[in-house]
């Protein structure tokens, strides 16, 4: 007997997809400002997905950290899309 995926699993099968058909990444970098712009194929149709973060004071300044923070929103950027033309 099978069941239905919740909707939270249905968005991480989408993220994984996605993040497995990433056919470009881009990145910008000047603190406090961290962009990632992603291309990703997903089932046969190309988007583009663009993710920002930003240092807030008083944090310290981590470039690494902003890369990951901005490629998941471009990511889930990119799922925003997709999902969109599903409905």
């Amino acid at each position: 007997m099978s069941r239905d995926l919740t909707k939270r699993e249905m968005r991480q099968n989408l993220m994984a997809e996605i993040r497995e058909n990433i056919t470009g990444v881009a990145t910008f970098q000047r603190q406090p400002n961290t962009c990632v712009v992603i291309t990703a194929n997903v089932n046969g149709q190309t988007y583009e997905g663009i993710g920002f973060a930003k240092v807030q004071w008083p944090d310290d300044w981590d470039a690494e950290y902003g890369l990951t923070l901005a490629e998941c929103k471009a990511v889930a950027d990119v799922a925003r899309q997709v999902m969109g033309g599903m409905r």
